[in-house]
């Protein structure tokens, strides 16, 4: 069995293959301390640095045996600020600054957990940014629980957009584009028509973005001289389609006709979709 060596006894040993520099620098792969961009080499520099290249493989393994725990440690002035760990076995955790906390992140399964600044796992510590440092975007596949963990705390879509407005009997309208914002399964919408010419047939509006989810949803109307009799009505259940009601009573109504008439409607419903 081969003994083990300190470092003073390879550097002297005929099967070293590496260079100690007049300036006191161990290269292995190279004859000078140079660039790491390219080949493969190792550098330990007289002043500290350790520079370590590899090509078309790892450049480092790091191995820790028998129990769980730190890896890696980072320190500043000799106080650790950080580590790489093993938890549990398999589980990687990144501390972060544990002098004042800290928290980190650690591989569960298929998901991330948040730490505290020993590596285990906490519940409804740390924050995610500052009010004064933001993230920019956040991309998910999937929801975001908001307040709870249950299913009812899950926001799944949002989405704006524009709807195509279709006045019944209109032989012309000047604007038919509506606008939406579906956030989970509440759809706000607004539309405005501008100058219509109508016939007197009945006062609706088809074209939602969004099916009803089978309940009778009220909307509201305003800058209306298309039904003057209503300042309002429901949108049908499972319809698409808003229905204008005479103020007072359950009949629907109906458009006044002639030219320049307008109509103003904003409301929201929910929808399965």
């Amino acid at each position: 069995m081969s003994k083990a060596r300190n470092i003073a006894d390879v550097l002297v040993s005929p099967d070293f293959t590496g260079t100690v520099t007049a300036a006191g620098n161990v290269v292995v792969g190279a004859t000078a301390v140079g660039g790491v961009t390219s080949g493969t080499k190792t550098y330990i520099t007289s002043t500290g640095n350790l520079y370590v290249a590899s090509s078309g493989e790892e450049a480092a393994y790091f191995n820790r045996n028998s129990n769980d725990g730190s890896i890696v440690e980072f320190r500043k002035g000799n106080s650790a600020i950080g580590s790489i760990q093993s938890r549990s076995g398999v589980v990687s955790t990144i501390i972060l600054d544990p002098r004042t906390g800290g928290a980190g992140l650690t591989g569960t399964g298929a998901g991330m957990t948040p730490t505290n600044n020993v590596g285990a796992t906490s519940d409804n510590l740390c924050d995610l940014g500052k009010s004064t440092n933001r993230f920019k975007d956040l991309h998910l596949g999937g929801g975001v629980y908001l307040g709870g963990t249950g299913a009812a705390n899950k926001l799944d879509d949002y989405e704006e957009g524009t709807w195509t407005a279709n006045i019944n009997g209109a032989s012309s309208v000047a604007n038919t584009t509506g606008y939406y914002q579906k956030i989970g399964n509440r759809v706000f919408f607004q539309y405005y028509s501008e100058a219509a010419t109508l016939t007197a047939v009945q006062a609706n509006i088809t074209g939602l973005p969004f099916a009803v989810n089978g309940l009778y949803n009220p909307f509201y109307s305003g800058h209306n001289s298309a039904t003057p009799l209503a300042t309002g009505g429901y949108i049908g259940a499972s319809s698409h389609r808003l229905l204008f009601v005479n103020d007072g009573v359950t009949t629907t109504a109906t458009y006044s006709a002639g030219s320049s008439k307008y109509v103003m409607v904003a409301g929201s419903y929910i929808t399965n979709s």
